[in-house]
């Protein structure tokens, strides 16, 4: 069919349409984010990479909230043949273990701090994969798929897991994202009552999930002291530590993926050059404690409740002062010493791990909307951005 014997005003929005997508499909070419895919085979591989890409197409941003909400129900929902994972601690005095399950926000945020949700897409580096259809996004670190996976997936690794499902099956890829994310769990000092039901006591994991080096601590002078929690339709991830990213994400959740929570954060002050453990998070900033919030419980839980216990007096001091003790309950207690053992762990980290930045794909989060979808594909978006092009071309046309 060609435009010819078409009513005027609609071929002209039809031209009109075409050019202005065309337009901004450019613009978003200069833009995309980038689908790095440093495959085993690549000549650009220099980090020992051990599995190569598989091609796939990536699931619509539907399927993976589903996803992403099972796989926070725990073991018992990843399917079959998942990755193991062992028990966790709740409590910090006295602790008990239990089958891990995780915020659901937590999980949804990480995956698109990592990889904007998306497994598999079209690659743009290095140079040998460009012009291939789409395949497991593979960073030049060898982070695979959703989740990034790192541990485990290069030359000479040899972890539990099913290394070749961890690039091809989104499923997989983020059920083994969360059996790490519940190793830092175990492996980070108590965060308030050490509650997994509680989404500001994972501050530590988090921290740790990209690397539990200075160079992640709210402390480190790279950050501005002064800054607010990070919002990605106007800050850089650059300029925030890890943690704060993500944080910050369940706070501003791209696109409305997911339900926004209000999240409250550690007083610096109370955070160490070798992090011990943390009372109650109470600040609404990540640097400033005048104002305060409640913690949060996942919304995804069976026993969904929106709040925990009730703010505290505000605070004397701001960041920076010494600390000011927080009522947590019915009485006061000091904050919870971790174990002895979990400590010497945390310490070791902190002070041989390599410093984490920002991924590539985790720069993509400031570029404007996207009209093509990671697989390539046309995204909802510029549906919309071609469709709103023809309405006013329409209405301009219907003017007397």
């Amino acid at each position: 069919m060609t435009l010819r014997g078409v009513h005027p005003w609609l071929r002209r929005a039809s031209l009109t349409a075409v050019l202005a997508a065309s337009a901004l499909i450019e613009s978003d070419r200069a833009h995309a984010a980038p689908c790095p895919s440093y495959t085993r085979s690549s000549a650009g591989n220099t980090r020992g990479c051990a599995v190569d890409a598989v091609s796939g197409v990536a699931p619509a941003k539907s399927e993976l909230d589903k996803l992403l909400t099972r796989i926070a129900k725990g073991p018992s929902a990843w399917g079959s043949n998942p990755p193991t994972v062992s028990k966790i601690r709740s409590g910090c005095t006295a602790p008990t273990t239990l089958t891990p399950r995780f915020p659901c926000e937590i999980l949804k945020a990480i995956a698109w701090q990592e990889s904007l949700w998306c497994q598999f897409c079209a690659p743009t580096s290095p140079s040998d994969q460009k012009g291939k259809t789409s395949q497991t996004i593979i960073s030049f670190d060898c982070g695979y798929g959703i989740m990034q996976v790192t541990s485990g997936m290069r030359e000479g690794e040899q972890p539990s897991f099913d290394r070749q499902r961890v690039a091809s099956d989104p499923a997989y890829n983020v059920a083994v994202g969360a059996s790490i994310l519940a190793q830092k769990w175990q492996a980070t000092p108590c965060v308030g009552a050490r509650d997994p039901g509680v989404i500001e006591h994972w501050y530590y994991a988090l921290w740790a999930y990209n690397g539990f080096s200075f160079i992640n601590s709210p402390n480190h002078p790279n950050y501005a002291p002064d800054r607010g929690s990070y919002d990605p339709k106007v800050d850089h991830p650059a300029d925030y530590p890890y943690q704060e990213r993500v944080l910050g994400l369940v706070e501003h959740p791209p696109n409305k993926l997911w339900q926004a929570v209000a999240v409250s954060y550690p007083d610096l002050a109370d955070i160490a050059r070798k992090p011990t453990a943390l009372p109650e998070p109470r600040c609404a900033s990540p640097t400033d404690c005048t104002q305060q919030r409640n913690v949060h419980r996942s919304l995804c839980t069976d026993d969904v409740v929106a709040e925990t216990t009730p703010p505290p007096p505000p605070r004397t001091g701001a960041a920076g002062s010494a600390p000011v003790p927080v009522a947590t309950g019915p009485e006061s207690h000091d904050p919870p010493k971790a174990e002895p053992e979990v400590v010497n762990e945390v310490a070791h980290e902190v002070a041989n791990a390599e410093p984490a930045q920002p991924t590539e794909l985790a720069h993509a989060e400031r570029s404007p909307t996207l009209i093509w979808g990671c697989a390539g594909g046309l995204s909802g978006a510029g549906v919309l951005l071609i469709a709103g092009a023809l309405v006013w071309q329409w209405r301009r046309t219907r003017r007397p």
